[in-house]
């Protein structure tokens, strides 16, 4: 596959090469939403934003390969997703951080 297996969440989540895992979102950012617990998809019956406006939507969502989101709604089914096991503090982000915050104490 690829030599990085010290990046591997890089290698495999979000990055859009053959053998990855991306999803691909295409935003309009002039849409407008209302937050509702009646319209999200989650189970809960409530939501901590309900009632703010949000400016910028998702109109599409792709994931695995297939339209998860369109205009017409949420088209997944439990299980369709993959688990990809991520390290916490990986090294890609957080070998950044510390490097930059090394810089910051010379």
């Amino acid at each position: 596959m690829y030599a990085c297996t010290r990046y591997l969440a890089y290698c495999l989540q979000g990055r859009l090469a053959a053998g990855s895992d991306a999803d691909v979102v295409i935003w309009d950012p002039e849409a407008t939403r209302v937050v509702s617990a009646k319209t999200h998809t989650s189970a809960a019956d409530f939501n901590i934003f309900e009632g703010s406006e949000l400016h910028g939507v998702p109109v599409y969502v792709i994931a695995g390969g297939q339209i998860a989101v369109d205009e017409e709604g949420l088209h997944v089914a439990p299980g369709c997703g993959r688990y990809v096991p991520t390290p916490p503090n990986s090294v890609y982000v957080y070998g950044r951080v510390r490097a930059r915050d090394q810089v910051g104490r010379q």
